[in-house]
């Protein structure tokens, strides 16, 4: 069982996106492999990293054009690669900071075929975006313990929002919503059934529709009792970070409260 959610994999001269990066995802409750939250005086370094490479679940690298001219930033991408590899699963999250997707193409054709974040979004839907993956069976949870940060309730409403940045699909038929390209502008999609439909009956548990980023589908929950009332997001939407998807009427309120 790895012991940290995710290990930073950067350039030293990143450091000033790097740092807060990793102290944020670290205030969310995540156990980060950061430098220097790991390394002490009479450390190996070799061996540390080599440590924190195996234990780790997830690999975020800082993707910049100093990480393509350092060699301590290119073994430990090479070390995540061969642990995805060895696990059958995917492991390396790019970020792109301060460098375009040509550049990267230049330096690494494969690293460019992977979808990457841009920092250009700002810290705040970064970490957004990347802590429900980080998190996996864990996000429900946690998004339950803290809705104050994913969704606004009101005396009658709650409105669930979205926790990262990516493409909203609100079809139960995974077949449809994965090839929504396909029918082009045939909206509806033949046979796609969305999960919810206004007037049904919610619990927290109740999946709303499923957001796509950074290659990985991740199911957007209620987190509250009630009545679904609407999406408030046409169907493959690209959505922000907290932007609104849904609006659920909540047990226990009369249907004329204000």
């Amino acid at each position: 069982m790895p012991e940290y959610h995710a290990f930073i994999c950067h350039a030293t001269e990143d450091k000033s996106f790097v740092r807060p990066l990793a102290e944020q995802l670290r205030a969310r409750g995540l156990k980060i492999w950061y430098d220097e939250f790991e390394l002490t005086i009479g450390d190996s370094l070799r061996d540390a990293i080599d440590r924190g490479l195996r234990s780790s679940k997830f690999g975020i690298v800082v993707l910049s054009r100093a990480f393509f001219v350092k060699t301590w930033p290119r073994k430990e991408l090479d070390g995540l690669v061969s642990e995805e590899v060895k696990r059958g699963t995917k492991v390396v999250l790019p970020l792109r900071h301060e460098i375009s997707q040509e550049e990267i193409e230049d330096y690494s054709p494969l690293l460019a075929s992977r979808i990457s974040l841009p920092t250009s979004l700002g810290l705040e839907r970064v970490v957004g975006s990347l802590v429900p993956i980080l998190v996996g069976a864990e996000t429900k949870a946690r998004l339950r313990d803290t809705f104050g940060t994913f969704g606004r309730i009101g005396r009658r409403y709650a409105e669930v929002r979205a926790p990262i940045v990516g493409r909203f699909y609100p079809y139960l038929n995974m077949t449809a919503w994965m090839n929504w390209d396909q029918y082009g502008d045939s909206y509806p999609i033949p046979n796609a059934k969305p999960y919810l439909m206004p007037g049904d009956l919610v619990t927290p548990n109740s999946t709303i529709g499923v957001i796509s980023a950074m290659g990985t589908y991740s199911e957007i929950d209620a987190l509250v009792e009630g009545v679904f009332e609407e999406y408030l997001v046409p169907e493959h939407t690209e959505v922000e970070y907290e932007q609104p998807l849904a609006r659920i009427r909540v047990s226990g309120v009369p249907a004329h409260a204000a």
